[in-house]
């Protein structure tokens, strides 16, 4: 499956208006004292609503083009959607890229999850992770450890940190982030 906005707009009503969701801004701030940020979007209906958590992959956030579209394309099924930045990433969460590690994006997806199970609107028996890349390896990592949701979708998950398309780390550094 492509997920390009090209392949995802096919399934998109474009007559969906923002008036037909709710939207949380969050910011959580994580074992190392850093930010998440990100948002849970909503059906504008009352209930409470099985939910699906987007993980981006190494370069993306919460505002990459595909990450939106899939956002759509679940909230139009009446699905709950969380969208956020990882730390020590990009876009709005805290830290910096070169510390990045999976295992600290699994803490935080982990506490993403954990923050969406307490909101009142939320099905949390009904939580699904969609995750590509880095953003897969994270959730490889955490749902190895304990089960956090009832369903996983991984979409182009390096099988080994060195299968990455990023691999500019000398090989100190790779031995530090696998």
């Amino acid at each position: 499956i492509s997920l390009n906005p090209a392949y995802c707009s096919m399934f998109i009503n474009e007559n969906a208006t923002p008036s037909m969701m709710e939207e949380e801004r969050f910011s959580i701030l994580n074992d190392g004292d850093l930010d998440i940020k990100g948002v849970i979007a909503r059906p504008k209906k009352n209930g409470r609503f099985p939910t699906v958590v987007l993980a981006g992959g190494l370069l993306d956030t919460a505002d990459s083009a595909y990450i939106k579209e899939l956002a759509k394309l679940f909230l139009e099924h009446d699905y709950a959607v969380v969208r956020f930045d990882f730390t020590n990433g990009f876009g709005k969460s805290g830290g910096r890229a070169e510390n990045i590690t999976i295992s600290q994006r699994a803490r935080d997806l982990e506490m993403v999850i954990q923050y969406t199970k307490r909101r009142g609107y939320i099905n949390e028996g009904k939580i699904g992770i969609v995750a590509y890349g880095f953003g897969a390896m994270a959730t490889l990592v955490l749902e190895g450890f304990q089960a956090l949701s009832k369903a996983i979708v991984l979409i182009n998950t390096p099988e080994q940190i060195d299968d990455t398309a990023w691999t500019r780390f000398d090989e100190p550094e790779m031995a530090r982030v696998r």
